[in-house]
């Protein structure tokens, strides 16, 4: 579900795309050539619109697709807004300081659509049906109900409320039995590697950073996956504690780099290779958070 490969479509020359492109890469996001999950295109409206229509031809329509005024004041998602288009977006205007225009009805609102939703909170639809009729209903009504049937920290978005039986329930979390939209939580792992001394406040707030960049609930993480020669494990069991996420030491040499000494291997590359030792995707390849910490995240 989560985007995260980037395609920034824009002039040679155009400064402000090049920043951007920057600024990306600096909290994680991965920027690539071929099959983008995500294209930010710096070209007048019109333009940008027959850019969408060939790429829904040629089999591109699940992507994400947002325009950028070539001034750099207006962000308009065109295509996928309610399926991370307008999250994706607004990290966009948010590092360029320009408006975000959300044209979906949701949006329009003030309310999340329910992808959204599961955007925020961490979690996978894994059952439709009813999907469409529920979004209707979301605009029509401005609510819809939600049963938890497993033990997570939950966001409730504006026009979403929780109930105590899936019975009564149009959203149902954690029980793939029942009929109707369900939603399982996703493992959410985030991999730490940083240099001794770092004060432990300073690595809370480079890990909860990590999860805003993409905005995830920040009380969604399940694991913290550090170096297993980590000296100060108790320091970073404390951490996974106040996070509430489990936390991994990996010894593993081939994942390490010997004690991180070996020529090549970066905090960022051991950063990633923590989260493949885990078996997860890497949605946001490692990046510095604060001087000399460096973390990266992923989800399964």
């Amino acid at each position: 579900m989560y985007v995260s490969k980037i395609k920034i479509l824009a002039d040679v020359d155009n400064k402000l795309a090049q920043v951007l492109k920057t600024s990306m890469e600096e909290l994680g996001y991965i920027n690539v050539t071929d099959n983008p999950e995500v294209y930010i295109m710096f070209l007048p409206l019109e333009e940008a619109i027959k850019e969408v229509a060939s790429s829904w031809i040629s089999g591109g329509h699940r992507s994400v697709m947002i325009d950028v005024t070539n001034d750099g004041n207006y962000v308009i998602p065109i295509l996928n807004e309610t399926r991370g288009g307008s999250i994706i977006g607004g990290l966009v205007a948010d590092l360029m300081g320009a408006q975000l225009i959300l044209t979906s009805r949701t949006a329009q609102l003030g309310l999340a659509s329910i992808y959204e939703f599961a955007w925020i909170n961490g979690l996978e639809v894994i059952s439709y049906d009813d999907i469409d009729e529920l979004d209707k209903r979301l605009i029509s009504k401005g609510k819809l109900s939600v049963f938890l049937d497993v033990e997570m920290p939950l966001r409730l978005l504006d026009g979403y409320h929780q109930v105590s039986s899936p019975k009564e329930a149009d959203i149902v979390i954690g029980d793939p039995e029942t009929d109707g939209v369900n939603m399982r939580p996703l493992d959410i792992t985030v991999g730490l590697v940083h240099d001794s001394g770092v004060p432990e406040e300073v690595i809370y707030f480079s890990v909860t950073n990590t999860l805003k960049s993409l905005n995830l609930n920040e009380r969604r993480i399940n694991f913290v996956v550090v170096p297993g020669l980590d000296k100060n494990r108790d320091t970073r069991g404390s951490l996974g504690r106040k996070l509430g996420a489990s936390t991994i030491f990996v010894e593993d040499p081939e994942v390490l780099g010997s004690a991180n000494k070996v020529e090549g291997y970066s905090k960022t590359t051991i950063c990633e290779s923590l989260l493949q030792y885990m078996g997860t995707r890497v949605v946001l390849r490692g990046a510095r958070r604060a001087y000399g910490v460096v973390t990266c995240l992923g989800v399964k």
